[in-house]
């Protein structure tokens, strides 16, 4: 994922998340990696409706374990209802949108989504982007209030 704040949580730069296109693969604990994989497919097959992982651990750069959640959903579906991607080479892009609660206010976020694959199937590349505009604002506005 090409996010500053992904990047924060784990320790790392943002530079150095996207040069790593493993790096989520790498650092989700192997009892939980199998299942986001699975809920991933579901979801992108249109056999759930929302991507949603509640409870899994990534480890810090320290090594410490921590507990995150992942969910999104699709902003389009195709007529077979799987998420409408853009294929490309050796993966997919897609739309996504993300509501996320701020204080008392709930904000969408609408982004991209960008995986490849290597060889072996396996995920070789995992970036999503947002337009937080907004989302920066009202965090923003809520934390000159606290």
């Amino acid at each position: 994922m090409g996010d500053e704040r992904w990047a924060e949580i784990l320790g790392y730069t943002l530079d150095e998340i996207k040069t790593d296109p493993m790096l989520w693969q790498n650092q989700v604990h192997p009892d939980d990696l199998k299942k986001g994989i699975e809920l991933w497919e579901k979801f992108l097959n249109g056999e759930i409706e929302k991507y949603e992982y509640d409870k899994y651990r990534v480890q810090h750069r320290s090594g410490k374990w921590l507990w995150v959640t992942a969910s999104g959903i699709a902003v389009e579906r195709n007529l077979e209802n799987k998420a409408e991607a853009i294929p490309m080479e050796d993966g997919f892009l897609n739309k996504w949108l993300a509501k996320i609660p701020v204080g008392d206010k709930l904000i969408e976020c609408i982004g991209v989504c960008f995986v490849q694959f290597d060889e072996q199937g396996k995920i070789r590349r995992n970036e999503v982007y947002f337009d937080r505009t907004e989302l920066v604002s009202e965090i923003y506005k809520l934390k000159k209030y606290l």
